[in-house]
């Protein structure tokens, strides 16, 4: 019997997790720019950072993808 669980993506799914904590991280901020005026130009510097943060996350992910390929984790019973 051959069962296969799944693939092997758990250094990409470390990169994807980084990506999601930066995306939440920028709805914060942009919530507050919709309530508070003030914030504006402060919160646009630190959303212009996190998109910097995200390009080099997926550049270092495409990187990591292309030097391990997914492959399926199989048990055999």
């Amino acid at each position: 019997m051959n069962i296969t669980f799944g693939l092997s993506d758990y250094g990409k799914m470390n990169y994807m997790m980084q990506m999601a904590d930066l995306f939440h991280e920028k709805k914060k901020y942009e919530k507050e720019m919709m309530i508070d005026n003030a914030v504006i130009d402060k919160n646009k510097k630190k959303i212009q950072d996190i998109n910097l943060k995200g390009q080099k996350i997926m550049q270092e992910m495409e990187r990591y993808v292309k030097m391990n390929r997914s492959r399926a984790v199989v048990a055999f019973a």
